[in-house]
């Protein structure tokens, strides 16, 4: 090997640790034609051709003086989320990472030019920062939704302070790009930040509630035996969306009733029950008490299983006449210390129509098809 691939190498071991997805697509990418030269200082510094003339990306003196003037508006008492729009040769961004705590602070890299990402990793090591837990490396191919992903386990720091550093020389090139990224990152943060008012407005709630329903999570059934249970069969999950109207006909079908895996939300239960459909499953998490009137004057359903939240009210367990079985609690896990179950994990989700969705993947069902759910309706 060269000294080139070695480094190489190195960097994508490390960045295959949280990144495999984009360490996979740099080794199949052809690296940008980067001209590379030793600084007055000593790092490597290097340009590139932009609009008939060299585009340097580093300083040809002093790198990492530069860097560290580029970052220095980054006050760590008051940022706990770094967004990098744009690696260049990624100087400023080890810098930015020797500062960071590691358990308190968050570094999102953005580099739309994955040639050139590929060409800086063949030449500098950047292996002190890259797969690190806190720090999320993302390109052109990162969409909304897989940001959301990448950080839902610490989206709590991007609403304690973020700040946005912008790399000059990738803005030249790549102006737009950074625009849409750091509007989506602006709607990536107003949803965290959504998400936790609501959830310390619903804490106290949501923790009697987790409190109160032990006795079912400790000694009831759970999801554990329900895994893979409809392997290859259609699930439908039942919404309360206008969309359902158009559909429900066809639940009725004895013959299509027979040959798929029905889950409902709470709310469609009793309209369900009415238009004489049998669901197989139904899902609650919501932690009102409101929950109370979706299981009023219901017959006996021994065939039709509640797949709950333990965050869900407790008038939602004791009104159901019917098999009822738990999801997993991390927080009940925690009261119960060794006393604890292990419980099959299953993603949250924000609403029971995630819930539902989430159970059916758990079943194994494929394919899943949403009825009711209008994301996809056409109004």
């Amino acid at each position: 090997m060269t000294k080139t691939n070695d480094i190489l190498a190195a960097n994508l071991d490390r960045l295959r640790q949280t990144e495999p997805q984009l360490a996979e697509r740099l080794e199949s990418t052809q690296p940008a034609p980067l001209v590379w030269v030793e600084s007055r200082d000593g790092p490597l510094s290097a340009s590139l051709e932009h609009r008939g003339r060299p585009l340097w990306l580093a300083s040809r003196y002093d790198p990492l003086g530069e860097a560290e003037k580029l970052v220095a508006s980054v006050d760590h008492t008051a940022h706990a989320c770094i967004i990098a729009l744009g690696l260049g040769l990624g100087y400023h961004v080890a810098h930015a990472a020797r500062e960071m705590s590691d358990t308190q602070s968050l570094l999102i890299v953005y580099e739309p030019d994955i040639a050139m990402l590929r060409a800086v990793l063949e030449r500098v090591d950047h292996t002190a920062w890259l797969g690190r837990h806190n720090v999320i490396m993302t390109d052109d191919q990162t969409d909304q939704a897989a940001l959301l992903k990448r950080v839902e386990n610490c989206s709590g720091m991007l609403t304690q302070g973020t700040i946005l550093v912008t790399h000059p020389p990738t803005r030249q090139c790549h102006e737009q790009e950074l625009k849409d990224f750091s509007a989506m990152v602006a709607r990536v943060l107003e949803f965290c930040r959504t998400n936790m008012a609501t959830a310390l407005v619903n804490a106290s709630r949501t923790y009697r509630n987790l409190t109160v329903n032990l006795p079912y999570y400790t000694a009831g059934a759970t999801i554990n035996e329900l895994a893979n249970a409809a392997k290859g069969y259609p699930a439908v999950c039942v919404s309360a969306g206008p969309s359902l109207a158009k559909n429900i006909r066809q639940l009725q079908d004895p013959e299509v009733r027979a040959n798929v895996v029905l889950i409902t939300a709470q709310t469609m239960l009793q309209p369900l029950l009415a238009s004489g459909i049998r669901p197989d499953f139904v899902t609650a998490l919501d932690y009102h008490e409101i929950s109370r009137r979706f299981y009023e004057g219901l017959p006996e359903l021994s065939d039709v299983t509640l797949v709950a939240q333990p965050l869900v009210h407790p008038t939602v367990l004791e009104s159901f006449p019917g098999p009822i079985r738990m999801t997993h609690s991390g927080f009940l896990d925690t009261m119960l210390g060794e006393e604890a179950r292990s419980i099959a994990k299953i993603p949250g989700g924000a609403t029971v129509s995630h819930l539902s969705f989430y159970l059916a993947q758990h079943l194994g069902c494929d394919p899943i098809i949403l009825v009711g759910q209008d994301l996809g309706f056409s109004n």
